[in-house]
């Protein structure tokens, strides 16, 4: 015989085709039913659900795959991403979301179903920088999910995705950096901007283009701050020198 409880407690009843449903009522006088097999899942259910509601918790349906719910997300964000951005999503949800976890009941997707997919993920040779955009694109979803009441939590914010190695700058040492900038010094200033860097440079612009790359260097390698300074006032004389040159053409 079926058991019965008072309606802040749910009820459990047998169905005339065996199943057994497990009904809650809800603010507003709206009620959720949920059908199982036997008796105990139902129970379970209902227990689950009861906890839920009193901490304020939605109550999750259970027919909802993450494949028929990524479908309409990618609908739904249409309006609001860029062409480019809807596209990137659109690969990444086809090409590796959907066959990996498409199957799964939304709201039993859980942290160990999106670790392996990492883990799968990396195995198939893909950089942990483009598991991190799979990662992304996940973790935006189930918010989503998690704000319409589909789902309790975003899982995804459980797992941490593979980690992308930084490679460290390399940079000189002081003594390197002397060693380096010793040949610099060694040339006249006259040479260094000589009529032939007069020709290679195209106008005033390529000229001070040119120098500021010089100074640049100068001031990376923190060597040179006298020739730099020197730089800085050839460049000056150059554009002078030119736009005399200009002025006297006929």
């Amino acid at each position: 015989m079926a058991g019965k409880r008072g309606n802040s407690e749910g009820s459990i009843t047998k169905r005339p085709d065996g199943r057994w449903e497990a009904r809650i009522s809800l603010d507003g006088g709206r009620r959720k039913s949920h059908y199982a097999k036997t008796r105990q899942e139902a129970s379970r259910w209902l227990a689950e659900a009861l906890r839920d509601r009193d901490k304020g918790l939605p109550i999750v349906g259970e027919k909802q795959t993450v494949e028929h719910y990524l479908t309409q997300w990618l609908k739904d964000i249409e309006p609001t991403v860029g062409p480019r951005t809807l596209q990137r999503y659109e690969e990444i949800v086809r090409l590796h979301l959907l066959p990996t976890l498409g199957g799964i009941i939304l709201s039993k997707l859980s942290a160990q179903h999106v670790q392996a997919f990492y883990t799968a993920k990396r195995k198939e040779g893909l950089a942990p920088a483009t598991v991190g955009r799979l990662h992304v694109v996940l973790h935006r979803a189930l918010n989503e999910a998690m704000r319409l009441g589909l789902i309790q939590r975003n899982v995804a914010t459980l797992v941490t995705p593979p980690r992308v190695e930084r490679k460290e700058m390399k940079v000189l040492s002081p003594a390197q950096a002397r060693a380096f900038c010793m040949p610099w010094k060694a040339i006249p200033l006259r040479r260094c901007m000589s009529w032939r860097l007069q020709q290679a440079c195209d106008g005033a612009n390529s000229s001070r283009f040119i120098g500021l790359m010089l100074i640049l260097m100068a001031g990376m390698f923190k060597c040179a701050l006298p020739f730099s300074i020197q730089v800085g006032k050839a460049i000056t004389l150059l554009s002078q020198r030119r736009k005399a040159q200009s002025a006297k053409l006929p």
